[in-house]
């Protein structure tokens, strides 16, 4: 996604970014420009996610697709 334009990440998993190749990305792509938020958070827990994305659409950029190019 960061490839293909995108200025501004979302990374869910249920540990957040606490490993080593974790930061490192996050790293990575912080260098390139790119705003990064690493939630901790599980998918299947779908009122956990719902409050989640709301909590984000406050403070980040609508979520969208990325183009076809």
């Amino acid at each position: 996604m960061a490839g293909r334009g995108a200025h501004n990440l979302i990374l869910l998993s249920r540990s957040g970014a606490k490993g080593a190749a974790a930061k490192d990305l996050v790293h990575d792509l912080e260098r390139q420009g790119i705003v990064v938020a690493t939630p901790e958070i599980d998918i299947g827990d779908s009122i956990k996610l719902s409050l989640l994305i709301a909590e984000l659409a406050k403070s980040t950029p609508p979520i969208k697709a990325a183009s076809k190019q």
